[in-house]
C-alpha cells in the first residue's frame, strides 16, 4: 500500500520535490479520491454455468456459453434457450475496511520527505479515499433456437471487459526553503533566501470497455458427430484523460538580489508552465471465427474440439501526452547533491522549463486466438471434464510514438544550452499464454472447477526507474471457481458463482428452456 500511495502522491511531483539539502518547511497532503469500477470475464467464461464448470468447451454443458466456445455442442443439445447474466454492483471504502491503511499514507509521506523535511515542518497528511468495486449490471445475453432440419442457431453477446477509473487530488502543496552565505568572510557578507512553494491539482481519468457480439449455427452430422461454427464480432474502445495543473512561484532574495517569477505568467517571454497532460482515445472493432466439431463418443464419453482465429486490429484514435520538467533542477543528483541548485537560478531559468511531447494514432491490439480440445465423462448428475489450449497468438498492446524534446540542458560547466529532438519510439505490453489447463467436477446441483494458465510477460522497450531493459518472464495465472445452479421451475435454472477467481463476484445466469 505505501508504494501505491507514492506512485499516486508523486505522479505529478516526480522530479520537483524531491530535494536532499533544501528544506521542505510547509507540506499539505490534500485531499485524494480514487475511484475505481472493474468487471472482468476475460478467458474466464461467458455465463455462470461456464465459470463455474472452468469454461471448458465441453458439448454436455448445455448452456448459450458453447455459441462462442463450441457451436457443435448446440446441435448436441437440441434445445431452445435464453439467458442471461446478473452481476451486483458494489463499492468498498478500502479504509473502512483497512484499519491500518491511514497509517500506511502517513508513513509513506514520512518516508518520502525525510531528509528534506525542516525541523520545524507543519505538516498535515494526506486525507486519501480509496473506492474500489465490481461494475454491476447485466452483463451477457444468449439465445439458441433448434430446428431439427437446418440445424441450431445462436446469438450472445456479453461485456468480457469494463473499467471505470476516477482520480481526483486538491489542494496538495509544500513550501522548499533554502539559504545561501554569499561573499563569505567580507564586508559584503550577505544570506540570500530561495523560497519555493508549489500547489498540486491532479484530475484523471479512464474508461476501458470491450463488448462482442456472436452467431453461431450448428448441426448434427450423424447419432455422434455434429459440426459447427460462430462469427465473433468484438469492439474495443480505451479513453484516459490527464491534466496535473502545477502554480507556485520561486522567490529570492538577500543583499541586491530580488527574483520573483511565478509559474504559468502569461507575460514572460519563455516557457514557464509545468503543468501536464495526457490523451488518449482508441476505438476498433475486430471480427474472429470459431470452428468446431464434438463427438459423443457413447452415454459416459464425449469429445469436443474447437479452433478459435488470432485478432490483431490498428485501433483509430490518438494519443497525446505533455510533460514538463524545471530546467533548474539537477535530475540525476546524488544523494548528497543538492537537486535544487540554487546557485543557478536566473529569471529565465528559475521557471524556464523543457518540455516533452508524445504523439501516435498507432496502437494495435492483438486478441489470441487457441486450439483446444475436452475429454467429458458423466454419469448419472456426476461429471468429470478435463479441457487443454494451446492459445495461437498474445493479447497485447503494440504501440509506435514519436517524442519531441525541446528546451535547455545545463553543460559540464553549468551554462544553459538550448536543445531539442525527435525520436521515434515503439513499445508493447501483454502476455503471451502458451499453455492452459483447465478440469472440473459436477455433481448434483454443484460444480467445481480449476484453471492454470502458463505465459510469458511481454514488456518490449519498457525500462524499469533505472533505466534497464525490463526482462520477459514467465507467470503462472490460476483460477478458481465453485458454483451451484438449482431449477426456479421444470423450464428456468438458475447457475450461481459462489467463489470465483479471478472473475466477477456473486455472478448469477438465468436460463429458460422453451
Amino acid at each position: 500500500m505505501k508504494k501505491i500511495f507514492i506512485l499516486i502522491l508523486m505522479s505529478v511531483s516526480i522530479n520537483y520535490c524531491l530535494f536532499s539539502e533544501n528544506e521542505i518547511t510547509v507540506f499539505n497532503g490534500g485531499t485524494h479520491l480514487l475511484e475505481l469500477s472493474l468487471y472482468s470475464t476475460f478467458f474466464m467464461g461467458t455465463t455462470a454455468r461456464s465459470r463455474s464448470f472452468g469454461n471448458t468447451l465441453s458439448s454436455r454443458l448445455y448452456d448459450t456459453h458453447l455459441i462462442q466456445l463450441n457451436p457443435a455442442g448446440m446441435a448436441v443439445a437440441k434445445k431452445n434457450m435464453l439467458s442471461f447474466d446478473l452481476v451486483p454492483g458494489y463499492s468498498f471504502d478500502i479504509g473502512n475496511l483497512y484499519s491500518g491503511l491511514q497509517d500506511e499514507v502517513n508513513n509513506a509521506v514520512d518516508d518520502t520527505i525525510e531528509k528534506d523535511e525542516s525541523p520545524n515542518i507543519e505538516k498535515n497528511y494526506p486525507d486519501l479515499k480509496t473506492n474500489i468495486g465490481q461494475s454491476g449490471g447485466i452483463n451477457q445475453f444468449g439465445l439458441i433456437v433448434n430446428n431439427e432440419k437446418y440445424g441450431s442457431f445462436g446469438f450472445l453477446w456479453n461485456k468480457p471487459f469494463y473499467l471505470d477509473m476516477n482520480f481526483n487530488g486538491n489542494a496538495l502543496n509544500f513550501t522548499v526553503e533554502d539559504q545561501a552565505i554569499k561573499n563569505e568572510g567580507t564586508n559584503d557578507e550577505y544570506i540570500e533566501l530561495t523560497i519555493l512553494p508549489l500547489n498540486m491539482e491532479l484530475f484523471s481519468n479512464a474508461q476501458i470497455s470491450m463488448q462482442q457480439s456472436n452467431i453461431a449455427w450448428g448441426k448434427t452430422l450423424n447419432e455422434k458427430i455434429a459440426i459447427g461454427t460462430s462469427v465473433n464480432f468484438a469492439s474495443m474502445s480505451m479513453e484516459s484523460k490527464l491534466n496535473a495543473n502545477i502554480g507556485g512561484f520561486i522567490r529570492q532574495y538577500g543583499g541586491d538580489t530580488d527574483i520573483n517569477v511565478a509559474f504559468d505568467d502569461p507575460n514572460t517571454a519563455y516557457r514557464n508552465t509545468m503543468n501536464d497532460s495526457i490523451d488518449i482515445d482508441f476505438k476498433g472493432r475486430f471480427i474472429g471465427m470459431v470452428f468446431s466439431t464434438s463427438w459423443q463418443h457413447s452415454e459416459n464419453w464425449a469429445f469436443d474440439m474447437s479452433i478459435s482465429t488470432p485478432r490483431e486490429k490498428d485501433l483509430n484514435g490518438s494519443l497525446h501526452i505533455v510533460q514538463h520538467t524545471l530546467g533548474a533542477l539537477k535530475l540525476d543528483a546524488d544523494d548528497d547533491e543538492d537537486t535544487f541548485d540554487v546557485e543557478l537560478l536566473k529569471p529565465a531559468q528559475i521557471a524556464y522549463t523543457n518540455r516533452t511531447e508524445y504523439y501516435s494514432d498507432k496502437l494495435k491490439l492483438s486478441i489470441p486466438g487457441s486450439f483446444a480440445i475436452s475429454a467429458t465423462h458423466q454419469k448419472g448428475d456426476r461429471k468429470f471434464i478435463f479441457s487443454y489450449e494451446k492459445p495461437i497468438g498474445e493479447l497485447s498492446l503494440d504501440y509506435s510514438c514519436i517524442r519531441y524534446r525541446d528546451g535547455e540542458n545545463r553543460d559540464t560547466t553549468g551554462v544553459f544550452i538550448a536543445y531539442a529532438d525527435t525520436t521515434n519510439l515503439n513499445y508493447k505490453v501483454g502476455i503471451k499464454p502458451k499453455h492452459i489447463f483447465k478440469i472440473a467436477f459436477g455433481w448434483t446441483h454443484f460444480a467445481l472447477s480449476a484453471q492454470i494458465t502458463l505465459a510469458d510477460l511481454i514488456a518490449d522497450n519498457i525500462k524499469d526507474s533505472d533505466g534497464v531493459q525490463v526482462k520477459t518472464s514467465s507467470i503462472i495465472i490460476p483460477g478458481l471457481a465453485v458454483g451451484t445452479g438449482f431449477n426456479l421451475n421444470k423450464n428456468t435454472l438458475i447457475d450461481f458463482n459462489v467463489i470465483a477467481l479471478p472473475s466477477p463476484f456473486l455472478r448469477t445466469s438465468v436460463t429458460w428452456y422453451f
